[in-house]
């Protein structure tokens, strides 16, 4: 847990950011999505649950039926 905002040196070209239960994603400038924060639940979209203390690139793959 990260109880005091930090600032995030390596995101750049933020447009949009947004937050959900413990999860935070930004849109860049190029339109693609970075995320970060618990994951216990798979909510950052990397394929994992592990958490993710820094800026990831989500990975879009097919829309669900």
């Amino acid at each position: 847990d990260q109880g005091t905002p930090y600032a995030l040196s390596d995101l750049e070209g933020v447009t949009h950011i947004g937050s959900g239960s413990y999860t935070t994603f930004a849109i860049l400038e190029d339109g693609s999505v970075m995320s970060w924060g618990n994951n216990s639940s798979g909510q950052l979209g990397n394929g994992t649950q592990d958490p993710g203390l820094t800026p990831q690139r989500v990975v879009f793959g097919p829309a669900l039926p």
